[in-house]
């Protein structure tokens, strides 16, 4: 696993950011080539005070800088920018 950004594992968790504000980060985890991917996420994103976050994204990608790949912040939720993919967005700001 490639950790980018403010992301950290844990003994049971993947953090991606912590409270301090304006944060990008990813963690990347290689697959294997393969015609079908099934992937199971259990996700929680806990409120640390303030405004909270904007979201997160799970993203599928071939760009060419690989597990470096990481995309603009904020409304961009990291996955704008990187090239040759798609992303599940979960936006989560409040207006």
């Amino acid at each position: 696993m490639q950790l980018n950004g403010s992301a950290a594992s844990t003994f049971d968790s993947l953090v991606l950011t912590n409270s301090s504000p304006s944060q990008t980060s990813s963690a990347f985890f290689p697959l294997p080539e393969s015609p079908a991917i099934v992937l199971q996420l259990n996700f929680r994103i806990t409120p640390a005070g303030g405004e909270g976050a904007d979201g997160m994204a799970l993203v599928l990608h071939s760009d060419p800088r690989g597990s470096r790949a990481l995309g603009g912040g904020g409304s961009d939720l990291g996955y704008a920018g990187i090239r040759g993919g798609w992303a599940l967005e979960i936006d989560c700001y409040r207006r």
